[in-house]
Formats: structure tokens, sequence, C-alpha cells
């Protein structure tokens, strides 16, 4: 995890990512636990990228409990690798 802006009152911005394999068409759930927080108040941002360039699918039903946010990524194509990176702000 990557603590990108310290804000006020003991909050601050923090990103991390997670890497997939898309061996079947599908959604895949992610799910991503940020360590350095205690809990999470917003997910502020989802970057997709993709290898090779394909579509990376959509990410629905995004949510945060504690430390982790979970996402599923729906209408996966096969054959690639997915980075999901999310950024959020926590204490």
């Amino acid at each position: 995890m990557a603590i990108v802006a310290t804000l006020s009152k003991g909050y601050f911005k923090a990103r991390r990512s997670t890497t997939i394999l898309t061996t079947a068409a599908g959604d895949y759930p992610i799910s991503i636990t940020f360590d350095e927080c205690r809990g999470i108040s917003s997910i502020d941002n989802i970057n997709l990228s993709t290898e090779p360039l394909m579509d990376p699918g959509s990410p629905v039903d995004s949510s945060f409990s504690g430390n982790i946010v979970g996402l599923t990524l729906t209408a996966v194509p096969a054959g690639g690798t997915i980075t999901c990176e999310v950024e959020v702000t926590g204490w």
C-alpha cells in the first residue's frame, strides 16, 4: 500500500493494487486489504489496466468494511491479466 496524501484529522489517501489472471470468461470477485488503515471512509477511485489490451469488464458492487475493499468485475474475457488499483480515504 502506498499512502499518497495526508489529510486533516488523521485521515489519509491510500492506494493498493492486485493482479488477476483471467483463465476463463466470467465474473471475478476481488478483495483488497489495506493493512495500514484501521478503517476506510470512502472508495475514491478504481483503475483497471490489462495485458494484452482488452475489455477489463465492469466493476460492480464495490463496498468496504473495516480495512477491506471488495468488488466484482463482470463480463471479463478469458486470456489476459487485469490489474485493479483502488484508492481510498482511510484512517
